[in-house]
C-alpha cells in the first residue's frame, strides 16, 4: 500500500509544470531556500514531505486513552 501511495504522489507531481520533485535529505536554510543533499533550491512555496507514519506507543495506561 505504501509503495502505491508513493507512486501516485510522484505521478501527480510530475504533471505539474510549477513543481520540481526532488528526493533526498532536505532542510530549510532560509526563508525561501531549501537544501536537498547539499544543493540549494529557492522557491516562493516549498514542501518537504517527510513520509512519516503513525505508530502506537508502548506507554503504561495507553489502552485506557480514548
Amino acid at each position: 500500500m505504501a509503495a502505491a501511495r508513493q507512486s501516485n504522489y510522484v505521478n501527480v507531481l510530475g504533471f505539474l509544470d510549477t513543481v520540481t520533485y526532488l528526493e533526498g535529505r532536505a532542510r530549510f536554510v532560509g526563508p525561501c531556500l531549501v537544501e536537498v543533499d547539499g544543493q540549494a533550491y529557492a522557491g516562493a512555496k516549498v514542501i518537504i514531505a517527510t513520509g512519516a507514519s503513525a505508530r502506537l506507543l508502548d506507554v503504561d495506561g495507553f489502552e485506557l486513552a480514548r
